[in-house]
């Protein structure tokens, strides 16, 4: 074990290494050497950098030439803890609140993080903004507390569990794959940690059910990318706007969304599960809808004038209105059913043995359209107003 109150290295070669149980060293710490750094070797191990640990080496220079890591290195604020690129040899916590005592906490920044199958936790206290390039191998990853974080490039760990007590964001830049992924609005003894902003702006791949309930803003993915949730998905206990853009996607599991909002063109498939969608608002984006041969799709409204296309499905409802530029009807093993009005530039279907019915109170669909699926085709269901400027034509 050691105290010191203070310790200084200059830009040489040796390396460093401080592996005792109970580790204290006073002030802010800057450590120049060009060796290997070595931040503990056990779980159990405990380094405090009191004022602050900036283990970047010096500008220009390659320094450290590695860094491991393992147990809990912990700052009380001060500068908070500056890493570069470093392997965890064993569980690691990085924690600038010296395990509460400094509650607000301070910075934490790291390069690309190598877990090793490890255990990692970052707690950087209200205040405290963590910055990470990347990490692999990870085997549980947590978040405890943060002003905000960002992860600038792909992340992979067995779990991600996200917590964040005062607010802010957390935003992922980069494909994160993990097997299960938690949000946690009533994690225990973690009070408000639902309250952020979550943006995953590169896609995910993750295995399990996965349950998004962050009180803040919830975004997936971009414009020509896929986020996988293989287990399932559910956005309904996200407290403000969700917002989709590319492929969102499971595999033959459930998908519930509540109110979205299209970021760019989407494509919601379950491959064969149910899918319940809210709200749709489409800024002018496509919409593709595929449920595949047996899954049934549920849509509470659609509007903003972007084109919505139904690709597959067991069944499709619109319980509510629908305004759209195009309107394309590919494929239903049963049916496409429009409960309420239908506002559309062109409304498209294919010959298939799909049944279509339009039964809101008022529909204006401007071109001309031609029903060419070979299923029913229901207008109206009693006092209803259909529009059909450009003509329609019924063969089924």
């Amino acid at each position: 074990d050691t105290t010191l109150t203070s310790l200084v290295t200059t830009t040489a070669g040796y390396g460093l290494s401080l592996t005792g149980a109970s580790n204290t060293v006073g002030g802010a710490t800057v450590l120049q050497n060009t060796g290997a750094l070595v931040l503990g070797n056990e779980a159990t191990d405990s380094i405090e950098f009191t004022g602050g640990l900036d283990a970047r080496g010096t500008a220009g220079v390659d320094s450290p030439l590695t860094t491991s890591l393992a147990g809990t290195v912990a700052t009380q604020g001060g500068t908070g803890i500056l890493l570069n690129d470093a392997t965890l040899t064993a569980a690691t916590t990085l924690d600038s609140t010296s395990a509460g005592a400094d509650g607000a906490g301070a910075a934490i920044t790291t390069g690309t993080l190598t877990g090793g199958s490890n255990t990692l936790t970052i707690d950087a206290g209200t205040a405290g903004v963590v910055t990470t390039n990347a990490f692999s191998g990870v085997d549980s990853f947590t978040l405890l507390d943060a002003a905000s974080a960002t992860f600038a490039n792909a992340l992979d760990a067995t779990t991600v569990d996200l917590n964040l007590t005062t607010g802010g964001a957390i935003t992922f830049n980069g494909l994160l794959t993990a097997t299960t992924l938690t949000t946690d609005a009533d994690d225990a003894g973690v009070a408000g940690d639902a309250a952020f902003d979550l943006a995953l702006n590169a896609g995910a791949a993750i295995t399990n059910d996965t349950n998004f309930d962050n009180t803040g803003a919830l975004t997936l993915g971009a414009a020509g990318l896929t986020s996988s949730f293989a287990g399932g998905l559910s956005t309904t206990n996200v407290g403000s706007t969700v917002t989709l853009n590319g492929t969102v996607a499971s595999s033959n599991t459930q998908m519930d969304l509540g109110a979205i909002t299209l970021g760019s063109d989407v494509t919601l498939d379950t491959a064969g599960a149910t899918m319940n969608v809210g709200a749709v608002s489409s800024a002018a984006n496509l919409l593709a809808l595929d449920g595949g041969e047996t899954g049934a799709v549920t849509v509470a409204s659609f509007a903003g004038d972007g084109d919505l296309t139904v690709t597959d499905s067991a069944t499709t409802t619109f319980t509510g209105a629908v305004a759209a530029d195009a309107i394309t009807l590919t494929d239903s093993t049963t049916s496409v059913s429009f409960a309420d009005t239908v506002t559309a530039s062109s409304l498209a279907t294919a010959a298939q043995g799909y049944s279509v019915s339009l039964t809101g109170a008022s529909s204006t669909i401007t071109n001309a359209v031609n029903f060419l699926n070979t299923g029913a085709v229901t207008l109206g269901d009693g006092g209803d107003a259909l529009n059909f400027t450009g003509g329609v034509t019924a063969a089924a």
